[in-house]
């Protein structure tokens, strides 16, 4: 233990066990690898802990698992995303282009029909899709609340004894339990 096999004029890089750990030192710049795939297992080699394809994915993995890798057009994580700040507030921050719209989609894995919340660049509005990503509820940019599907109804009241719709034709108030 602690012996040192050291490389480089000043001893730049070293590679020991100080009797606990095993250490990789590099005391200038960088410490690079290259090779066409990276992989980090147990020390049994029975399960992955992290792999770095060349040109491809990187994939990090928790007891075995893959949780997350990398896409050619983002990201995936499987399971909980959890995003804590015990000193401030907590945020998740979603940008596009200005010309585009930032959503964020809910729904079952094997089932394409999904809800959505969207914020749509063009209008400045924030719209609520439910099943079959079907605009159900749109807040402008003035404040305005607009319901968009003639015949939703604006319910209001634990029992949505008061509602509010337009029926294509007709605008209807109705509250059975009005005095």
């Amino acid at each position: 233990d602690n012996e040192k096999i050291r490389l480089g004029t000043g001893n730049d890089l070293e590679l020991y066990h100080d009797g606990s750990d095993s250490q990789i030192l590099n005391n200038t710049n960088r410490t690079m690898f290259r090779s066409a795939e990276i992989h980090f297992n147990n020390v049994g080699n029975t399960e992955n802990m992290a792999k770095f394809i060349s040109d491809g994915t990187v994939e990090l993995f928790h007891n075995g698992t893959k949780c997350f890798e990398t896409t050619s057009d983002g990201a995936t994580v499987t399971g909980h995303l959890k995003v804590n700040d015990a000193s401030s507030s907590a945020r998740i921050y979603l940008a596009s282009g200005d010309s585009s719209d930032t959503s964020i989609y809910f729904g079952s894995q094997n089932d394409s029909a999904t809800g959505a919340i969207r914020y749509d660049h063009s209008d400045d509005s924030l719209r609520l899709y439910g099943y079959n990503n079907t605009e159900r509820l749109r807040i402008t940019s003035t404040g305005d609340i607009n319901i968009p599907v003639d015949g939703d109804k604006l319910q209001f009241g634990a029992g949505q004894d008061l509602e509010i719709y337009h029926d294509g034709s007709y605008n209807y108030i109705l509250s059975p339990n009005a005095h």
